[in-house]
């Protein structure tokens, strides 16, 4: 009959896979159409993970830590598209990871009680920067054609609404929601006192031909319809079409970079998330009587005179 601890053992393993597979298979997903969705999905899935190896270092003292995370660099290989460079990066974040382990035990030793916090400080940091270099390496491996990059109208959904605001307050004739028909009929309105109503049905053409000027000036084609969410989605797009595209061959290691310092940036806030995560996930787990934690007398030798 299998013991609890080997049952443990065995559930961090399929645990440590399954969250590989999400984890790549959800970034492979977000290469070419890029939305809010697959941000917040990666981010999640990527506290999830340093707050889950977290959880195993801290728990284990032997070499079992490792081998969880070699299984999950073992799924990140068959994942994607193997490239020979893979086993450098392989072997990077395993050295950062080990080096984790000896500073969060070396940390442990020094504490009276177990402390999830001091892991932001000692071990997590090196954890991070094993994920950003996994991650910057698909970054630039990963076969995705520049051409066909689009960002979604969500990616600004967060951002629009400040920003209508702000012209709003500029210009009184803006309302949030218009489109930019409505947006240029309202400025001529107000300039000639001029009803919208009549200005929509004797001056389409002059307003077709300030629409043409503020598309060309914003370097896109507009019907009239859209509304800002939509113009700064085309105008995005059309800016990764005429300097993305064209300098297609060194995209892949301004986009590995790009990917690595945003990770290593936000180290500040995944420290913390997956170190929540990660004392969660604990006390779960001592509710449950999974793991026990011990009270144990230490002899410790002291100088007197």
């Amino acid at each position: 009959m299998i013991s609890k601890t080997n049952r443990l053992k065995i559930s961090f393993f399929l645990i440590s896979a399954l969250l590989s597979f999400l984890t790549w298979s959800r970034f492979k997903d977000a290469s070419s159409i890029v939305s809010t969705w697959d941000i917040i999905s990666v981010a999640i899935l990527l506290i999830i993970s340093i707050g889950f190896f977290t959880l195993l270092l801290f728990i284990f003292n032997n070499n079992f830590p490792l081998q969880v995370f070699a299984l999950f660099l073992f799924v990140f290989v068959l994942i994607l598209d193997f490239h020979i460079e893979y086993i450098i990066v392989v072997i990077l974040a395993l050295l950062f990871f080990v080096y984790a382990h000896i500073k969060l035990k070396n940390n442990i030793k020094n504490n009276l009680k177990v402390r999830f916090h001091s892991a932001v400080l000692y071990g997590t940091p090196s954890l991070v920067t094993a994920f950003a270099v996994l991650f910057a390496s698909v970054s630039y491996f990963y076969p995705f054609n520049v051409s066909e990059i689009k960002v979604s109208p969500q990616v600004f959904s967060f951002v629009t609404p400040f920003a209508e605001q702000f012209i709003k307050l500029q210009t009184p004739t803006y309302q949030v929601g218009m489109t930019i028909d409505d947006f240029l009929v309202g400025t001529v309105s107000k300039e000639t006192g001029v009803s919208t109503d009549l200005i929509k049905k004797n001056f389409k053409s002059q307003l077709e031909k300030q629409r043409k000027e503020f598309a060309d000036g914003v370097g896109v084609s507009l019907s009239g319809d859209e509304k800002l969410n939509d113009i700064i989605t085309l105008v995005a797009n059309s800016y990764i079409s005429k300097y993305l595209v064209p300098n297609e061959s060194i995209i892949p290691i301004i986009f590995a970079i790009f990917v690595f310092l945003t990770i290593k940036s936000s180290g500040f806030i995944l420290n913390r998330a997956s170190v929540l995560f990660a004392t969660m996930l604990f006390k779960i787990m001592v509710f449950f009587k999974l793991i026990r934690v011990e009270i144990i007398k230490v002899d410790k030798e002291v100088l007197s005179i």
